[in-house]
């Protein structure tokens, strides 16, 4: 129809502008969209440029990122303060290359897999036709759980959401409400996802676009900041400036007076160290406490903070853990063991993620940094006393295995001090960490002998002390790691380590099957006549097709070389195998707007049910298509 474009590349730059807003809101986009270029921000109405051209300012200074396919540039988009986020890009070059009249190409399928968002791609009749890797993990599915399938199919008991998606669907961008939604297995606590959805506009298609985001941890913060603002101990949230957010019962009685308690109402965000409860050097003090830490220094210890009735009030002000950005100006509460114990005054002080233990078991004394950690209030004195084992159950930490298996703590008397190990704990708000645990006996404060348990005879059993270290970062960047290890960087297909690792887990199975390995002819020549990134376009179209088949057959897909493939497929002869090959390449690729003609070099062979004593047998099975050549050998 002849107004469909026309309607398309209306409702593109609002969409592109929402996109903005949400993923790089301090970033300026120009953009070519149908015959125009267009200076489009997060907010305000885009304006029409002459040429897509960067200013020399844009070249002077600030980070700008060039936006292309297929060799030619689509867009620029420009920061003049923090870095332009790469998923901004991603979402960007997809977004633009779709609006072009070859948009809806297998490549876009591929690349909207990878993108960094939970990001969902549907038709107009909300049918899915990618999604990216993170929404599956998300809600806890599979590209076969939902592709090809309807959003009714997949969500049934969501109906609202059916009917905000076709609101989306039908040319308007919604903001859908946080929903609380089932924790996933080996996850605890309840979980919320807010998400968005904006039309989507190609040359060849219409649909939406569906993104969402894991709010668990900010709701999880919200109750945490309701609860701790509940509290009888002095408390305070300050913005800039010392700016009341909101104060504690125990802040506000401070006020003491009606009418001090009705100004401090009538002005709810006066800065705190204005409350009339200070006297003039308290709320002098105060006053230079909010600003030191607001620059980064906060006190270690509490200041005497004079009040205006008579008396002080030890107060600490550093950066909210609950809030990020605010201060939080707490009083401090006296530690829950006795001063006497130096012990305690010196991990009360330290930096160390610490738990202190009687003979016993149960808990002294938790040290903020472990607080922190394990995401409650370090004030929290109900905590005071537990069993060591049902700490974590009071926190609602649910703790597994390296591994992910569950986990349960055994009584301390049946471990051998000191006791090290590793733990993956859940935390109530969905938050994974991995802990480096130590359980030692603490130096002077009674004799050991290597057990927990007192012996019997001894004057006195030692206290514990349980050291707690996060190194959730180093254990995600050797997954990573591994991962890089045996796996393409451009396609995400295995690489040789990967596919040799595959087949020799698939021939100690004895599973059978057959192998094919094929290559580009001539890519190199293509490579220098259509541009690198055209080159690197073809090779991901390649591998968008062998890892549809690959997963369809229950097999691997891999890339060996630059342009060498592989495909192992467990359930099929080399005959059967080679033909469902073939027809996955006979389908032309594409380079922009044109069709690109390309053979490829292809042989296939049995998987031998023992691993073989010489190199690869022949290829057994051959082809000859507009598509695929002899192999030869």
């Amino acid at each position: 129809m002849p107004a469909a474009p026309t309607d398309a590349h209306a409702a593109l730059p609002i969409a592109l502008r929402d996109l903005i807003r949400l993923h790089a809101p301090q970033a300026t986009l120009l953009a070519a969209i149908g015959q125009r270029i267009l200076n489009i921000q997060a907010e305000g109405a885009p304006t029409e440029e002459a040429q897509l051209v960067p200013p020399d300012d844009w070249l002077e200074h600030g980070d700008l990122a060039w936006i292309t396919r297929d060799g030619a540039l689509l867009g620029l988009l420009w920061s003049d303060g923090a870095p332009v986020p790469d998923g901004a890009v991603q979402v960007l070059t997809l977004l633009l290359s779709a609006a072009s009249a070859e948009g809806a190409s297998r490549e876009a399928d591929m690349l909207i897999t990878q993108l960094p968002a939970a990001t969902a791609w549907l038709s107009a009749e909300l049918e899915f036709r990618q999604v990216s890797r993170t929404f599956l993990e998300l809600f806890g599915l599979t590209g076969a759980d939902v592709l090809g399938r309807t959003v009714h199919e997949v969500f049934p008991d969501h109906a609202a959401l059916a009917q905000q998606l076709d609101s989306a669907a039908a040319g308007r961008a919604v903001q859908l409400g946080d929903e609380r939604v089932p924790s996933l297995p080996g996850h605890s606590g309840e979980r919320w996802l807010r998400g968005s959805a904006r039309p989507y506009f190609g040359g060849a298609a219409a649909g939406v676009l569906w993104t969402v985001q894991d709010v668990s941890t900010e709701h999880t913060q919200t109750t945490q900041f309701a609860a701790l603002l509940g509290t009888d101990l002095p408390l305070a949230l300050l913005g800039p400036g010392g700016a009341v957010q909101g104060a504690s019962r125990g802040m506000r009685q401070l006020l003491g007076e009606p009418e001090d308690l009705a100004e401090a109402q009538a002005h709810p965000q006066r800065p705190l160290h204005e409350w009339p409860c200070w006297a003039p050097a308290g709320a002098r003090l105060l006053q230079d406490l909010i600003q030191s830490a607001e620059a980064g220094r906060p006190s270690p210890v509490p200041s005497e903070i004079a009040l205006a009735r008579g008396g002080q009030l030890p107060l600490l002000v550093r950066r909210s853990d609950t809030v990020p950005g605010l201060l939080l100006a707490e009083g401090v509460r006296p530690a829950a063991v006795s001063e006497d114990n130096g012990a305690a005054r010196l991990l009360h002080l330290s930096g160390a993620a610490t738990i202190l233990l009687d003979p016993q078991g149960r808990v002294q004394l938790i040290s903020e940094p472990a607080a922190r950690l394990l995401g409650f209030d370090p004030h929290n004195i109900a905590l005071t006393g537990l069993p060591l084992p049902r700490l974590h159950q009071q926190l609602g930490i649910k703790l597994h295995t390296p591994q992910g298996n569950p986990l349960t703590v055994p009584p301390l008397s049946a471990l051998t001090l000191p006791h090290n190990g590793e733990v993956l704990a859940v935390l109530p708000g969905g938050v994974t960490r991995h802990l480096e645990i130590s359980l030692s006996a603490l130096p002077g404060s009674g004799q050991s002998t290597g057990s927990s348990a007192a012996s019997p005879g001894r004057s006195a059993a030692p206290e514990l002390l349980l050291s707690l270290r996060d190194v959730t970062t180093l254990r995600r960047a050797q997954a990573k790691l591994r991962h890089d290890a045996s796996h393409d960087g451009l396609t995400g297909l295995l690489n040789r380590s990967g596919l040799r690792a595959a087949l020799g887990q698939a021939t100690a199975a004895q599973t059978g099957g057959m192998v094919a390995c094929l290559d580009i002819d001539g890519f190199g020549g293509l490579n220098a006549a259509l541009s690198r990134t055209a080159g690197d376009l073809l090779l991901i179209q390649v591998a968008a097709r062998l890892n549809d088949l690959a997963e369809l057959e229950g097999g691997q897909a891999a890339r060996l070389a630059d342009d060498t493939f592989a495909v192992y497929l467990p359930q099929l002869g080399a005959a059967v195998g080679g033909q469902k090959l073939q027809a996955a390449l006979r389908e032309p690729l594409r380079t922009g707007k044109r069709l690109v003609p390309v053979t490829f070099s292809l042989g296939a062979a049995p998987l031998l049910a023992a691993a073989p004593s010489k190199p690869w047998p022949t290829p057994r099975w051959r082809c000859n298509t507009p598509g695929a050549r002899d192999a030869g050998n």
